[in-house]
């Protein structure tokens, strides 16, 4: 026994065709192994070859290994495989017979390694041949063992892999060249062209280390190769190649053919998606490069409502807009004016600003214009307008007397006239008049006072007006400040008189701190006098009647159904001055001790003519609580004798 193991141990193995068992699972190329997928369950496989190797004097030998292969996958990273060769061997001659002969059987085990990329996969691959092969041929019959590493990528539609690796074997010499253990390296690259169907190409190579009287045999086979992924788990590779390097029994043609069967890799529905992966099995996926890797089909893959094979776009939804709608694609520009319809305001006629026509050209979109077919002013709706107002000529009640662009839109009629309401005021085109030197106001200020009334009166959602009394730089600050002061005060109580609710009126005078003009000309000066009514609060208007204010309440902060609170207001130099509480007049003079006023926040006023007292302070009282506050000499001054105007 011990002699045979020796025996066979001298003979080599020079069969250059080694099938992978990646091929078993539908992977992998011919001889290159593939560590990318390990099925669980087991699997089985027919590989056969054709090889022929042109020898001296021209006379070509072929052989034509088949291999039954068996595999059991125990996890997704452990597999052993068995590969059963016999050899079909064609004479050299006319007159030899065929011939077939074993060849050594392979056990081989596939470790694919724990990695965390899913780009790239690794792999080990421990390999043992047992000594049953033809010896005589140069088939084996000696004890190999080897070790392969892969690496292999199938990330994308293009997949690669790479082996190399190295078996033991005693020296031995056929026909001249030299056996033994040697090196090997195979890699491969190909495409998937479709689901299950991939071409690509392949080189093995083999390099022995002994040496015989010819040398080393040498051996590298370049092939392409196709493979098809069958229903019920089958799987077709066909492949042929050409040796450009061979030596000794290398093949220099080899053309090879592989079927296998793995129950995992089952696919009763014909994709090309396995059934363990596959989350219709029994539907095919339909392949339309959209969710193609799920193996359902998706009859409407955009959710418009429209079937893909009626859909023109069938991965860009319909936009539904009333616009060719049953075409299946989105219509960004419906009208092709150039605007895209999210921002065309016309997205069905083409247009040229704003995506809108302009029939009469005057710049104003026709949906937009009053007038679309008549030529006009922008600032009049797109209507003419002779006396550039902005109010339309057929709108304006003077349509040749401009009236003012200042007043409220709505508002206007076309026509001056001596009091308007503006956006944040009430605008007056003529002076309220005053005796001169003095608060006491005018006959002449009447019609003017009565339309201001008439509009406070009628915009009830006007909550707070400013009454601002300003004057011209004549004579003393001090003076000029208390004297608009009291001209405000006084346009306050006529309003009053109207109807108007103390409460929505704050009188300030400003002295000449704000000239509207020059104060170095009579007509600049007398522009300064003036009155003016700033609107401080609007709200939206109420539809009910607006309450009568028994008390002037506080701005911010008042509280009418709290408790109220209480002001202590003391003069220096034993003083006294009238006081107004948020505009409006008490009986009670200054000094005094804890006058009741509701909590809140008030506008306090101290004012005396004679000591030139115009004090002003907003005064925050809590309710049930008692403020004090003191008005120092330094705001206290003798009014000089010089008069203002």
């Amino acid at each position: 026994m011990l002699w045979w193991w020796i025996a066979t141990a001298l003979a080599a193995n020079v069969d250059s065709f080694q099938p992978s068992s990646a091929a078993l699972q539908g992977v992998g190329s011919p001889q290159g192994e593939d560590p990318q997928r390990a099925e669980q369950g087991l699997a089985l496989g027919v590989h056969g070859a054709l090889s022929r190797n042109t020898v001296e004097g021209g006379v070509a030998r072929v052989r034509a290994p088949a291999y039954l292969h068996g595999g059991w996958g125990f996890n997704e990273q452990w597999r052993i495989d068995l590969l059963v060769p016999t050899y079909t061997l064609l004479p050299p001659s006319q007159d030899d017979a065929f011939r077939v002969v074993p060849g050594d059987l392979r056990l081989q085990a596939v470790w694919r390694l724990d990695q965390s990329s899913d780009q790239i996969q690794f792999g080990l691959i421990p390999q043992l041949y047992a000594p049953t092969g033809n010896a005589d041929e140069g088939l084996g019959g000696a004890i190999q063992g080897g070790l392969v590493a892969a690496v292999s990528s199938d990330a994308s539609a293009l997949k690669w892999l790479f082996n190399v690796g190295f078996r033991g074997a005693s020296e031995n010499t056929v026909g001249g060249w030299g056996y033994g253990s040697h090196a090997l390296g195979t890699g491969a690259l190909w495409y998937e062209l479709s689901e299950g169907f991939s071409v690509g190409t392949e080189t093995a190579t083999r390099w022995d280390l002994a040496s015989g009287p010819k040398g080393s045999h040498q051996s590298a086979v370049s092939s392409l190769f196709f493979r098809s992924l069958l229903p019920e788990g089958l799987a077709l590779t066909v492949s042929g190649g050409y040796g450009w390097l061979a030596s000794g029994q290398a093949p220099d043609l080899q053309i090879s053919s592989q079927l296998t069967f793995s129950p995992q890799s089952k696919d009763q529905d014909g994709d090309g998606i396995i059934d363990a992966e596959d989350a219709c099995p029994e539907s095919p996926e339909d392949m339309d490069d959209f969710r193609d890797e799920d193996g359902c089909p998706e009859f409407d893959n955009d959710g418009d409502m429209i079937l893909d094979e009626m859909d023109g776009c069938p991965n860009e939804p319909e936009d539904v807009d009333g616009f060719e709608d049953s075409d299946g694609c989105p219509d960004v520009d419906n009208d092709n004016d150039g605007v895209l319809d999210t921002d065309d305001l016309c997205p069905d006629i083409p247009g040229v600003d704003r995506g809108c026509p302009d029939r009469d050209g005057d710049t104003v979109i026709d949906i937009e214009d009053e007038c679309p077919d008549v030529f006009g002013s922008p600032d009049a709706y797109g209507c003419p307008d002779r006396d550039g107002d902005q109010v339309p000529d057929k709108d304006d009640k003077c349509p040749d007397e401009p009236g003012y662009t200042e007043e409220r839109r709505e508002r206007r009629d076309g026509c001056p006239r001596t009091v308007f309401l503006a956006e944040a005021s009430i605008e007056i085109t003529e002076r309220i008049e005053f005796k001169l030197g003095s608060d006491e106001l005018l006959p002449i200020a009447s019609p003017i006072l009565d339309q201001i009334g008439d509009i406070l009166l009628e915009m009830d959602d006007i909550t707070l007006i400013e009454v601002a009394g300003h004057a011209d730089a004549s004579g003393r600050t001090e003076r000029n400040e208390e004297l608009s002061l009291l001209r405000a005060i006084a346009v306050v109580e006529y309003l009053v008189g109207q109807g108007v609710a103390r409460a929505r009126m704050l009188p300030t005078g400003y002295g000449a701190r704000v000239p509207r003009s020059t104060n170095r000309t009579d007509e600049g000066r007398q522009g300064n006098r003036r009155v003016e009514f700033l609107i401080l609060e609007q709200t939206a208007k109420d539809s009910g009647d607006a309450p009568e204010a028994t008390w002037p309440q506080a701005r911010t902060g008042a509280d009418p159904e709290g408790a109220p609170g209480s002001l202590t207001l003391r003069l220096a130099a034993e003083r006294w001055a009238d006081i107004y509480i948020d505009g409006a007049p008490i009986v009670q003079k200054a000094p005094f001790v804890e006058l009741t006023i509701p909590g809140g926040a008030h506008e306090i006023r101290a004012i005396n003519g004679t000591w030139g007292i115009n004090w002003r302070e907003i005064v925050v009282v809590p309710n049930g609580q008692n403020v004090e506050r003191f008005v120092p000499s330094e705001a206290i001054e003798p009014v000089p004798s010089t008069p203002a105007q």
